[in-house]
């Protein structure tokens, strides 16, 4: 950063660290203060009042999807969605493998696990008669968060402060209400909780905004001195700007400090949540033919019948925006006929629909009662009639679930 002294500054220097700069009191007056500027020329400075340069780090990735898409967050939209090539890439990319069930971002900071929204309020849930879907969000964030011991929230609750300039185009948001996919966004690193301080939920954004007392900013100076020996600051030096004279240049170097790990603490961060997809994947749907049985009933005649069940989390749906938005695919199921067996009843190719898992019956959720008398909605059967013209025949059942993968039982007509 660069300060500058100014008698209408908003800084003063910490009596208790020179290092520091904490906030200028309302009724502060006849000190030495500084306006405090990211370091750099000034575009287009012709003198008087410097306008804050917007962050150089922040790209387009994150605010190019089409869900809610606008132009209005200049140098993070792109130009329209799906703009940015590694955005594309991974739109390309998912489309070209059906099969994917759920996705996670990963990000730098601030020690939470994300789910929607970004762009709307929780009531959006309600509204859209998605209430089973937030308590299955929620169910599985509480794994990242017993991971993790970061909580799980919705960036539009607890992180735009300016609800009127919410994100416009996350991931996050178009990953569900377009594919209907379960979707969460990891901030990895927490250097606040490390140096002491509550967790995010509790502390809010005051910390990604640089809202500090000076007893704060002292504790994570200590942090820092202690974590990185004096590396994570740059101490103040005096240096002549080009536009600006004489100003000070230095402050917390928080590519290593607050927004990533310093190298040392980099597996330690990373080990708290990179298991988390592997157990959200072991949630997905799981469809397997669970019974078969052949009947003889006379005349070289057997009944057949199949059970098919979902022994996974999630319904083979995985969400009911999936439904929704028609995207939800049948649970199929199919007979192959061996030599000299032939099919007198029942379909070659059969559809169960959807089979449900276990999320429907979460606790709190709204379907959720030991005494509701509701049907076993994981399971679906399947008969046939064949003929087999010598024993022993053979046939063989498959079953298909575009989430939930496939399944394949031989059966012997004797």
């Amino acid at each position: 950063m660069m300060r500058i002294q100014d008698p209408n500054g908003d800084w003063k220097v910490s009596e208790k660290d020179k290092r520091v700069l904490v906030k200028r009191k309302p009724e502060e007056a006849g000190g030495v203060y500084y306006k405090v500027y990211r370091e750099g020329m000034i575009k287009n400075y012709t003198g008087g009042e410097v306008k804050m340069a917007p962050s150089r780090w922040i790209g387009g990735s994150n605010r190019n999807y089409p869900a809610g898409w606008s132009p209005i967050q200049s140098g993070q939209a792109g130009l329209f969605p799906l703009f940015e090539p590694e955005v594309r890439a991974m739109a390309d990319f998912f489309w070209e493998h059906k099969n994917i069930g759920g996705l996670l971002t990963y990000h730098t900071y601030s020690g939470i696990v994300m789910r929607p929204y970004a762009l709307w309020s929780d009531k959006h849930w309600e509204e859209k008669g998605l209430e089973k879907d937030l308590a299955v969000y929620n169910a599985l964030g509480e794994i990242g968060t017993e991971m993790s011991g970061w909580p799980i929230l919705s960036p539009y609750e607890e992180m735009t402060l300016n609800k009127k300039g919410a994100r416009t185009g996350c991931s996050m948001d178009w990953w569900y209400d377009h594919f209907g996919l379960l979707m969460y966004g990891i901030e990895i690193w927490d250097m606040p909780t490390r140096a002491g301080f509550k967790d995010f939920h509790e502390r809010g954004m005051r910390f990604v905004m640089g809202d500090l007392s000076e007893e704060e900013s002292l504790k994570l100076m200590a942090w820092i001195d202690k974590e990185t020996g004096g590396e994570g600051f740059a101490d103040w030096a005096p240096h002549e700007h080009p536009q600006l004279g004489a100003v000070e240049i230095g402050g917390m170097r928080t590519k290593y400090t607050m927004q990533n790990p310093p190298p040392h603490l980099l597996d330690s961060a990373l080990d708290k949540i990179f298991m988390f997809p592997i157990r959200l994947a072991a949630m997905l749907p799981q469809v397997k033919i669970t019974k078969t049985e052949a009947t003889a009933i006379g005349e070289g005649l057997y009944k057949i019948k199949a059970e098919v069940s979902n022994l996974g989390f999630l319904a083979t749906n995985l969400t009911e925006q999936r439904k929704k938005i028609k995207l939800d695919k049948p649970v199929r199921v199919k007979i192959e006929l061996g030599d000299g067996v032939e099919l007198i009843g029942g379909k070659e190719r059969s559809s169960l629909g959807n089979l449900e898992g276990r999320s429907d019956r979460l606790p709190g959720h709204p379907s959720y009662s030991v005494s509701s008398g509701r049907a076993e909605g994981s399971k679906g059967t399947v008969e046939w009639t064949v003929r087999a013209k010598k024993v022993p025949g053979r046939v063989v059942i498959s079953s298909y679930s575009l989430k939930g993968g496939r399944d394949r039982k031989e059966l012997e007509l004797a």
